[in-house]
């Protein structure tokens, strides 16, 4: 009789779930942290087994205590094992993970059945030091869930890197020299895997991307070298020149290949299908120039769809990687200067790893990210992200869904609609920016 008032004392005081969880999210809680945890398949399968044998119920009231009645022959035929290995798994349930307390019977008997008084006697698998690791094991889920978005933002920035590394690599072959050296960092570039499996671990994904970069920018050093021997040379006549010198008043043809080189102390750094300005000029500290960026790829867009080209504005114009660094809200700022390091000024590829950070943050999704670098590049894409996080705090229109509007965006830029050089020049006329 003191063992069932006992028993009754600790049932009125046991745990529950926390607010809005239910059984079945401990079992999709417990099968995300398993590897983590050290549990292997039999484990959880056992563990899965006896945690359906409770009511559902029971994890959410405060007055009785998730019990697993059934027997180790009904566990083990439920779970495809064999009563010896569910004896084990009990053993390690409850003395490694901690997850249950055998409350059983000299003989290993497990029951419930009502006595006097309506009180309710049961002994079986009780599941009450489960309920108080749900925490650390949300805890763990978190961490799984970060490491996983982790994984996606460097393989994004991988395929970002490659892209305008293969984009480089392949404007050089238009130059008339073609060294050992750029033959070697384009075998090492034929080496680099076109795809990662989800079993890769992060550390090695991250590898992978020093990698890149580390050849990426051996890629730049040479396309300044060529460049400068490029620039060296006479010209003949200014039909030559203008020849050699890319058409920056309107738009490219869509077929025409960009070119790297020019014959004024200019260089060019390619885009998806545009060629984006640098031009040193007193006065704004030797910057390159994002003119290009933006208008030139809206002009290709409207010809394509028969609308009015657009022409380069005076802020465009003026638009350097230090005043678009501006435009960046304070957080995309401190990505960009992690990215940038040491060098002088931002690049595009500084704008895109960080608009990757930031869109993560702002909760927009794989699939609108890539979807809008396919349609209108990398740069494109980043600028739009840009715009997006500097609207999500603004006192009249604050955006509320940052995916639906990079989705639009999108589908504004396939239509020829979109004017993200508009956005840019709204920006830089709010206080405290250019």
């Amino acid at each position: 009789m003191a063992h069932l008032q006992a028993k009754q004392t600790y049932m009125e005081n046991h745990p529950v779930l926390p607010d809005g969880m239910q059984r079945s999210d401990v079992e999709r809680l417990i099968r995300r942290c398993a590897p983590v945890i050290g549990m292997n398949d039999g484990q959880l399968i056992v563990l899965l087994s006896m945690i359906e044998e409770t009511r559902p119920s029971d994890w959410i009231n405060p007055e009785i205590e998730p019990v697993c009645f059934a027997r180790q022959t009904n566990i083990a035929a439920s779970a495809g094992k064999d009563e010896r290995t569910v004896r084990r798994i009990e053993h390690q349930l409850e003395h490694r993970f901690g997850f249950l307390i055998r409350d059983v019977g000299l003989n290993g008997q497990r029951c419930r059945y009502r006595v006097s008084g309506g009180t309710e006697f049961r002994q079986g698998l009780v599941f009450s030091p489960l309920i108080d690791k749900i925490p650390e094991l949300q805890a763990i889920a978190q961490q799984i869930e970060n490491a996983r978005a982790q994984r996606i933002i460097v393989k994004q920035k991988i395929s970002a890197a490659k892209r305008s590394f293969k984009e480089r690599l392949v404007a050089l072959r238009d130059l008339p020299l073609v060294s050992a050296s750029l033959k070697q960092i384009e075998e090492v570039y034929q080496k680099w895997p076109t795809k990662f499996y989800a079993s890769v671990p992060l550390e090695t994904l991250q590898e992978h991307l020093s990698q890149v970069l580390d050849l990426h920018d051996k890629l730049t050093d040479y396309i300044q070298q060529a460049c400068e021997v490029t620039e060296a040379k006479p010209v003949d006549t200014k039909q030559e020149s203008a020849k050699s010198r890319p058409q920056m008043s309107g738009p490219a043809d869509i077929h025409d290949r960009p070119y790297i080189q020019d014959t004024n102390q200019e260089t060019y750094v390619l885009c998806k299908r545009r060629a984006v300005r640098q031009i040193e000029q007193p006065g704004e500290k030797n910057q390159p120039k994002f003119t290009n960026a933006v208008t030139d790829q809206e002009g290709l867009e409207k010809t394509q769809y028969g609308l009015k080209v657009a022409t380069n504005s005076e802020f465009t114009e003026s638009l350097t990687p230090e005043k678009l660094f501006q435009l960046c809200s304070e957080t995309m700022q401190d990505n960009i200067r992690l990215y940038q390091g040491q060098a002088p000024y931002p690049t595009e590829l500084n704008f895109t790893f960080a608009a990757l950070d930031q869109a993560h943050a702002l909760g927009i999704t794989k699939w609108a990210y890539t979807h809008a670098t396919q349609q209108m590049g990398d740069l494109a894409t980043a600028l739009c992200v840009l715009i997006i996080d500097r609207n999500i705090h603004h006192p009249v229109t604050p955006i509320k869904s940052p995916g639906g509007v990079l989705r639009a965006m999108t589908a504004r830029h396939v239509q020829g609609s979109l004017y993200i050089e508009r956005s840019l020049n709204s920006l830089a006329k709010r206080p405290n920016l250019l």
